[in-house]
């Protein structure tokens, strides 16, 4: 496994008393990912990497918090899915106030 960066590693914890410990969840769940945010792909749960796709690809690599397991244009799919939902949201809303109103409008009884 490759060297964890320190700010990845507990308190107080160097490279060298890591050496003969197995390894952490966190690294034995990273074998066969391509980044740490692709942990959550398989559940449908994470977050595309706007730069792995790129031509200058993604400077964070396999410590990327982003899903690297995810199709190019993924992110861009999901920000169009998004604004659309937001604006059916507000759509219905505003039918819903529409309907409220004409509701006041009628005049009840006689």
């Amino acid at each position: 496994f490759p060297a964890l960066p320190e700010h990845f590693m507990a308190e107080g914890t160097s490279h060298a008393a890591m050496a003969g410990r197995p390894p952490t969840p966190l690294i034995s769940s990273l074998v066969g990912a391509v980044s740490l945010g692709s942990e959550t792909h398989a559940k449908g749960t994470c977050n595309p990497c706007a730069h792995f796709h790129g031509s200058k690809g993604c400077k964070s690599a396999e410590l990327c918090l982003f899903c690297h397991s995810c199709p190019p244009g993924e992110l861009k799919r999901r920000q169009k899915a998004k604004k659309r939902s937001e604006r059916l949201a507000c759509q219905v809303g505003t039918l819903k106030g529409r309907q409220h109103a004409s509701d006041e409008d009628v005049p009840v009884g006689r």
